[in-house]
């Protein structure tokens, strides 16, 4: 008889060793990018419940802008499984990658800030006061570093499905392309973060924008 704990403790297995092969094959694609990147800690679970669903790999980054003087962060979270509570929010029951960037590796983002809840918000609301939207609400901004104009210079991530990403076309697709417009051509990031079907988050903030800018009144703006 095959014990169905052991069945599903191997499956989860083999779902680790995917994550570990995307998170290589995604570090190498933004290294041929011309970025200079480094793992900077691996497997970093969130201290809940159920952290063993939560994996993290955190990436020193260098070459992303003139005169940088730290070390950038990309962190890539993979939030496999989370609580289940009633939701409309159409990710609720789905394997998530959040991809998210630090222009300060030290004051960067930990695992655990980036657990998210079945309605598509954060745990801890602390952080969910602070994100600001952009991109068609694919996009969340951290607000420490929002009033500079320069993505490259701020905190931010966004997320995709982890079920549609089959090869490396997808994963170019989804995660490196979005992540190099964002750095360098923030211009077209609205239209590769669609291209890439990057997660659309609820409402996150109902209070004023800083420097009057409000995303409502172009759906498509970023910057």
């Amino acid at each position: 008889m095959t014990d169905p704990i052991f069945q599903a403790a191997s499956y989860l297995e083999r779902v680790c060793a995917e994550i570990s092969h995307l998170s290589e094959e995604v570090a190498r694609a933004i290294s041929e990018q011309g970025f200079e990147i480094k793992l900077h800690d691996s497997n970093l679970v969130s201290d809940n419940q159920m952290s063993g669903l939560r994996y993290a790999f955190s990436y020193a980054v260098k070459r992303v802008f003139r005169n940088q003087k730290k070390n950038a962060q990309i962190l890539l979270k993979f939030d496999l499984w989370r609580s289940d509570h009633p939701s409309d929010w159409p990710h609720a029951k789905e394997a998530l990658l959040i991809v998210a960037y630090d222009a300060d590796l030290v004051d960067g983002w930990d695992s655990e800030q980036l657990d998210v809840q079945a309605d598509g918000r954060l745990e801890r609301p602390d952080l969910v006061s602070e994100l600001h939207q952009r991109c068609d609400n694919r996009l969340l901004l951290w607000e420490r570093r929002i009033n500079d104009r320069s993505f490259a210079r701020q905190a931010w991530y966004f997320g995709v499905r982890l079920c549609d990403i089959h090869d490396i076309n997808d994963s170019q697709r989804m995660i490196v392309g979005p992540l190099v417009a964002l750095l360098r051509t923030p211009e077209t990031a609205a239209e590769v973060l669609a291209r890439a079907e990057a997660v659309v988050w609820p409402e996150h903030r109902t209070g004023g924008w800083p420097g009057g800018i409000d995303p409502s009144s172009n759906s498509t703006a970023c910057l």
